[in-house]
């Protein structure tokens, strides 16, 4: 891919496994949890909402159409861009509000 920095990444985790019900044995109340550390390094894909610009009080990008007589239609643009090293899948979730139809 042109024109895009590869750097790798370090990415750290902690693993624990405990035992359930532990609290309802004498044997087990004495074991400790399972715990390590887990460092690796990589490349995470980096997808970016490029239009619309336009955000909400949270970041969230915001299509606004216009008021539509019956009939007509408007179309808006979702451009997504894939900035990262590696291809992305992308699932988009739609949230709609509609607003009062009376104003």
């Amino acid at each position: 891919m042109y024109g895009v920095l590869l750097l790798w990444q370090t990415y750290t985790a902690t693993f624990e496994a405990a035992v359930e019900g532990a609290a309802a044995s004498k044997a087990l109340q004495m074991t400790r949890p399972l715990t390590f550390d887990i460092v690796g390094e990589g490349h995470l894909p980096t997808v970016r909402v490029s239009a619309p610009t336009l955000r909400n009080r949270s970041g969230l990008p915001l299509l606004l159409f216009h008021r539509l007589l019956v009939g007509r239609s408007e179309t808006l643009q979702l451009v997504l861009t894939n900035e990262g090293a590696l291809q992305s899948q992308v699932c988009c979730h739609v949230h709609l509000r509609l607003t009062n139809l009376d104003h």
